[in-house]
């Protein structure tokens, strides 16, 4: 929260057809900045009712009542920056007065997580945009403490720090994986592959095929074919990093739940496909049966 600025009050009392009275006096707080947004009851800012200090039990809604004097108190518009001038009414007398709408609030991460993970040789203003720090009602700047290298691979630790032009500061810390994109072409160009066996094939089976002319017709007058098609029966499966795995698990586990359906003659073949995000970034792999 700032420190709000201390304005000289500034307040008339006026006698609809002249000068009020000399029994007649309002005297309001110090300190007149609203902060902007915010739900402000402007009987708050009412100190004395000719002399009588204002407590909570005089406030009835909109209205402040000491004894047989009643004051009615206007509604502030917070939602834009600057002077507002307010208008009470004191027994049908008007009363003017000056107030001041500050920015009182930080910016805000938008971004729920804590831990990002991105590409080797990503810029730190990209990587300041996937934070998504908003300020409602000042312009404001991010800055990142701590030892951090976006062009070579690594887990890092950072803060980043938001403040606005008023001086408002919020504070986040984040987990910054970085990825080499080399690692990641090389693994995308083998993980895409297609695998595909016959249902029926054998090393055993292969080895009676290339026997003599003479066994190898009765063999395969006795057997089954050995490219029959079979019934896909197998379910295509997803294997995220948000389950526990790292990159090197993650593809061990998709491969060896695909060659397992393979092996129980419920698939012919399988891709094994990366997984990315709205933001490009690998999530995991997907395993995907014909």
């Amino acid at each position: 929260m700032v420190e709000r600025n201390k304005l000289i009050i500034v307040s008339v009392l006026m006698l609809l057809t002249g000068c009020a009275s000399g029994d007649e006096e309002i005297e309001f707080v110090e300190d007149l900045a609203i902060p902007a947004g915010s739900i402000f009851n402007s009987a708050e800012l009412v100190k004395t009712v000719n002399g009588q200090k204002i407590t909570q039990f005089n406030l009835d809604g909109d209205r402040i009542i000491s004894g047989e004097d009643t004051l009615i108190c206007p509604l502030i518009d917070t939602s834009r920056l600057g002077s507002k001038t307010i208008q009470y009414i004191f027994n049908d007398h008007e009363i003017e007065l000056t107030v001041e709408i500050v920015d009182a609030s930080p910016p805000v991460f938008q971004e729920e997580k804590n831990e990002l993970t991105v590409q080797a040789g990503i810029s730190k203003d990209d990587l300041i945009e996937m934070m998504k720090v908003k300020d409602e009602y000042s312009s404001f700047s991010v800055i990142l403490e701590g030892d951090m290298n976006l062009s070579k691979s690594g887990t890092y630790h950072v803060a980043a720090i938001a403040k606005d032009e008023v001086g408002n500061e919020a504070r986040k810390e984040y987990t910054i994986i970085v990825r080499e994109e080399s690692r990641q072409q090389d693994k995308i160009t083998s993980e895409t592959e297609s695998v595909s066996r016959p249902a029926q094939s054998s090393p055993e089976q292969s080895d009676d095929n290339s026997s003599s002319s003479h066994n190898g017709q009765n063999k395969q007058e006795n057997s089954e074919p050995t490219n029959t098609e079979i019934h896909l029966t197998a379910e295509n499966r997803r294997f995220l990093f948000s389950d526990g795995y790292d990159y090197e698990s993650c593809y061990q586990a998709a491969v060896t739940y695909a060659q397992q359906m393979i092996k129980e003659h419920k698939a012919n073949g399988y891709n094994c496909n990366p997984i990315r995000n709205d933001r490009q970034e690998y999530v995991g792999y997907e395993v995907v049966f014909y």
